[in-house]
């Protein structure tokens, strides 16, 4: 691609990037409240089946077994008491991630040979938002990216996309796409495609950015002097993120029978041992 026709791609996605007071007005940070995580869940829900990804649940939410570990981190864009956007950052451990039901052969494959992987979940954005939801996705992702990258250390954050979205992701982060689309259960057996996002080449562009050679205005939005503000905020807000038992048995009180089954042990297990998280 030439340097000109980069340029182009850079300027026409130059809205994305940009701050307006719409979305200057947005708190994006981690969930640290059971209300947090109840609105996450019950945006996910509305937009799911609003898509047509999953049938109306009593509870009015949507959450699954990865989020019980402490090592999932619920990401939210706010204004004021409004939940406007959410995605999930699942950390690989013993349960795998959501997508190895589609994509295990793939992701067996970048485990083999030693990527610690993470996946960007259940993103969501309110209808409401019109023409500011392609920019609250990308605040979004960036915050995934930048966790999974900086904070989880990992080497690859994967996620699935749905096929009339294969060239969007691409053109807002370098990302590499799985090859084949699969039938995916946890989107009411829609047809999905893989992607996945090569974290040491962000950790990468933002030592090119601190030392001043600027990628671009993509670049500077991923990993400009921004990135340390931000990281500084999830580090900050970090320890708030494990709710106590009695949080989250609220939380997840209406969210199944199965969920009466978790012992409250489960709910209270420590982070994952620092020599693992690295």
């Amino acid at each position: 691609m030439s340097a000109a026709h980069r340029e182009r791609r850079s300027a026409g996605a130059a809205p994305w990037w940009e701050e307006t007071p719409a979305l200057a007005s947005l708190d994006f940070g981690l969930a640290t409240t059971p209300r947090d995580f109840e609105g996450a869940f019950r945006l996910l829900h509305d937009r799911y089946v609003w898509r047509g990804y999953m049938a109306p649940e009593a509870s009015g939410q949507r959450l699954g077994a990865h989020n019980l570990l402490p090592s999932t981190k619920v990401i939210l864009a706010r204004s004021g008491d409004r939940m406007v956007g959410t995605v999930t950052l699942v950390e690989d451990s013993c349960l795998g991630l959501p997508m190895d039901e589609a994509f295990g052969a793939e992701l067996g494959r970048l485990r083999e040979r030693g990527c610690r992987l993470a996946e960007a979940a259940s993103l969501a954005v309110g209808r409401t938002e019109g023409a500011s939801g392609v920019a609250v996705v990308v605040r979004l992702l960036r915050l995934a990216i930048l966790y999974a990258a900086r904070i989880a250390r990992r080497d690859r954050l994967c996620f699935t996309v749905t096929p009339r979205h294969r060239d969007f992701y691409p053109r807002l982060f370098p990302m590499r796409r799985f090859k084949e689309s699969r039938t995916y259960r946890r989107v009411n057996a829609a047809q999905v495609l893989g992607l996945y996002l090569d974290l040491r080449l962000v950790r990468a562009l933002i030592r090119m950015e601190r030392a001043g050679l600027s990628t671009g205005p993509a670049g500077r939005f991923l990993c400009g002097p921004a990135t340390s503000e931000i990281t500084t905020r999830l580090r900050r807000d970090l320890p708030r993120t494990a709710l106590t038992p009695a949080e989250w048995a609220r939380v997840f009180a209406e969210a199944g029978p199965w969920a009466d089954a978790v012992p409250a042990a489960f709910f209270a297990a420590g982070p994952e041992p620092a020599e693992q998280r690295r």
